[in-house]
């Protein structure tokens, strides 16, 4: 969904824009689990438990892509740098209605790259980008498949805002706002604007 104004039927907030394209997540002892715990960041969700949050979707938009960019990072640095790129199928961010009627939730583009890393390194993968989701406080983590080939994760935050890990033939990561109202109501296209490819901005 693209334009502003088409209502969501389900869940406030969440929105896995690749979790079908690579299946993936389970439970081990490397340090994924799957309780919630404590946000880091907890005056920004303290409180958010209906998946609506506080303050406009122009800050949530902007706390999720800096989060996208430290995972990243984190792996590049920790792992060893891949090459991240917009995946080639999208060529914007989706944005839905929740239901409440006025507010909003906003799936920035998928990152991803054509390959994938090691496979002992794949829980090692999975504990960097939980750590730095808890720091946004994406406290609720799940491994929806964990098995040799495919490893799939998905973060949750109070406010409503997900994210999807996952590796396969290769690496994919998005990431979604919580329900927030703009400060500024966009036009007609901006999910063409709001996550634009590098270099284009």
């Amino acid at each position: 969904m693209r334009l502003p104004s088409m209502p969501k039927a389900a869940l406030v907030g969440c929105l896995m824009l690749a979790g079908p394209m690579y299946a993936g997540c389970g439970s081990t002892n490397d340090g994924i689990s799957r309780q919630a715990e404590p946000s880091q960041e907890s005056s920004m969700t303290d409180g958010l438990t209906d998946g609506y949050g506080r303050g406009p979707l122009e800050d949530a938009i902007a706390r999720m892509k800096r989060m996208r960019t430290e995972m990243i990072d984190a792996l590049d640095h920790e792992l060893g740098r891949q090459r991240w790129a917009p995946a080639a199928n999208q060529d914007g961010a989706d944005i839905a209605g929740c239901n409440d009627g006025v507010s909003q939730t906003v799936g920035l583009r998928t990152y991803t790259f054509s390959a994938t890393y090691p496979a002992q390194q794949w829980h090692r993968a999975a504990a960097i980008v939980e750590r730095i989701g808890r720091k946004y406080g994406f406290g609720a983590v799940n491994r929806t498949v964990d098995k040799p080939g495919n490893l799939d994760m998905t973060g949750a935050a109070p406010d409503g805002g997900s994210y999807n890990f996952a590796m396969a033939q290769a690496t994919i990561l998005s990431v979604s706002t919580g329900c927030y109202q703009w400060a500024h109501q966009p036009g007609p296209g901006a999910w063409l604007t709001i996550d634009p490819t590098p270099g284009q901005q």
